[in-house]
């Protein structure tokens, strides 16, 4: 399984990294960043990742912006988008947009897991997900 973090945190994305690796069982090789949603877009298509795990809030195009771009590369991207925002209305737009699921910060490893799960085949799911 190949998975994308779009965060422009590096502290961020290395929580998210360290939770994917411990609790969702992907191979550090198979985890891919960008700093922001231009880097993202740009490698989307070379990387070819699983899930996209993105931010909402990021400089020069937010992440509700770019899941558009996403899904215009891919149709079947599955996105994931992650924020500190509480927002309703954040989560009805992103989910309106084409994301798969919503999850707020701090990052809790059983809402990765559980969002992983919802959205892969269970024959794309590391072992360690296959389980629980």
């Amino acid at each position: 399984m190949k998975v994308m973090v779009v965060e422009d945190t590096a502290i961020l994305r290395k929580i998210l990294r360290d939770i994917l690796k411990e609790f969702c069982g992907v191979a550090d090789g198979d985890i891919h960043e960008a700093e922001d949603a231009i880097k993202a877009i740009r490698s989307y298509k070379i990387i070819k990742p699983d899930i996209v795990f993105l931010d909402i809030a990021m400089p020069e195009i937010n992440g509700k912006k770019a899941i558009g771009q996403l899904l215009t590369l891919d149709p079947d991207a599955n996105i994931i988008m992650f924020t500190g925002s509480r927002d309703a209305n954040d989560v009805v737009e992103c989910i309106s947009a084409g994301a798969k699921d919503y999850l707020t910060k701090p990052l809790q490893p059983q809402r990765v897991q559980e969002a992983i799960r919802k959205i892969l085949p269970r024959e794309k799911l590391p072992s360690i997900l296959k389980n629980g």
